[in-house]
């Protein structure tokens, strides 16, 4: 890939994507006792072409185009990769990222957790606790989770509530 391509992905990807890791909960269903951690990338963004490009020049995820919900709203596309191709992806333009590179570092840092091993082989408790420590640490660099504590360090978070001015009453006329 061109190097003008890598910088310009991480533009497009600096200003308009999001780097998270989704914890699920574990399904019985499936026979899991743990959380399922999962690696995404997404840029989501109302310019097709721009989407479709993102995922023509790295061959992974998926576009998926979204409806507008009303008439006052535009239809919306979002690239959406995860796990290892998002990995990929984020290896190829961490040299060339500014407003994500840390969330990105995190990212890959979580990624080398990644099991080899297929199917139902246990997961130690290390590997667990790593899991979730990358998940905070994602999280802690959100804008909107500013307000949330995780000082305790054991994955719980509590809200703080923004202080709100209490009108007070005035004195005199």
């Amino acid at each position: 890939m061109k190097l003008a391509d890598l910088c310009w992905a991480a533009g497009v990807v600096d200003g308009e994507g999001c780097i998270s890791i989704n914890k699920n909960k574990p399904s019985s269903r499936r026979g899991c006792i743990n959380p399922v951690y999962v690696l995404l990338l997404k840029v989501t963004m109302g310019h097709e072409p721009t989407v479709r490009r993102l995922h023509a020049l790295f061959q992974e995820g998926s576009v998926q185009p979204r409806p507008p919900r009303n008439s006052r709203e535009n239809a919306s596309y979002t690239w959406i990769v995860q796990s290892l191709q998002a990995a990929r992806v984020l290896q190829a333009l961490q040299p060339y990222l500014f407003t994500k590179a840390k969330e990105a570092a995190v990212a890959l840092s979580f990624a080398r957790l990644f099991r080899k091993a297929v199917g139902p082989v246990p997961t130690s408790p290390e590997v667990l606790v790593a899991r979730e420590e990358h998940y905070w640490a994602l999280r802690k660099l959100k804008p909107r989770w500013r307000f949330y504590a995780t000082e305790a360090g054991n994955g719980t978070a509590t809200a703080h509530k923004r202080h709100r001015r209490t009108p007070t009453r005035r004195e005199g006329p």
